[in-house]
């Protein structure tokens, strides 16, 4: 039995070769030892990622280099001075919107302005050709070169001829 353990103490310290199984205790310290010193390398890549990761998220301290939490913020600020940005441009949109719809209807008052101003122009243009017409026919020039005028002047000459022996009568009679 010692000799069964004797033999079992011999086998759990060297190993049963080639068996991964059965590496024994001096060939799992070794391996222990190797993965250890992984490890620590591993954890000294860890703590500068996780270090590198805490300066990025606080950062620097400067403009060039605020931070992941400084950026964060600085993006919702941004981001609520866009929606005010926005909300103005929105504002300003419907204003526009209501400055061309008055415009618009300044147009049409215009144009209808226009035609009427056009009409009254049309009425003056006609009234004075026909102002123009009368007016010429009033002068002894144009009294002369109307052929419809002669009767009225005749009758005209007439009345007055009339009239001034009537005055010369009357004179004589009351004188007499």
């Amino acid at each position: 039995m010692m000799k069964d353990g004797t033999a079992a103490l011999v086998v759990g310290m060297n190993g049963v070769p080639g068996d991964s199984d059965k590496p024994g205790l001096l060939n799992g310290t070794s391996g222990i030892k190797d993965g250890a010193i992984r490890l620590y390398a591993g954890t000294q890549q860890l703590q500068a990622g996780t270090t590198k990761l805490n300066a990025g998220i606080a950062g620097a301290g400067n403009a060039a280099d605020p931070g992941l939490l400084s950026g964060a913020q600085q993006l919702a600020d941004g981001s609520g001075k866009l929606a005010d940005g926005n909300s103005q441009l929105a504002a300003g949109t419907i204003k526009l919107n209501d400055g061309a719809k008055q415009l618009s209807d300044g147009n049409s008052q215009l144009a209808a302005g226009a035609t009427k101003l056009a009409d009254g122009n049309k009425q003056v243009t006609d009234g004075t050709k026909e102002l123009n017409s009368k007016v010429s026919a009033m002068t002894p020039a144009g009294l002369s070169t109307n052929p419809g005028t002669a009767p009225v002047l005749a009758l005209i000459g007439a009345l007055i001829i009339g009239a001034l022996l009537v005055v010369l009568l009357r004179r004589r009679i009351r004188s007499a």
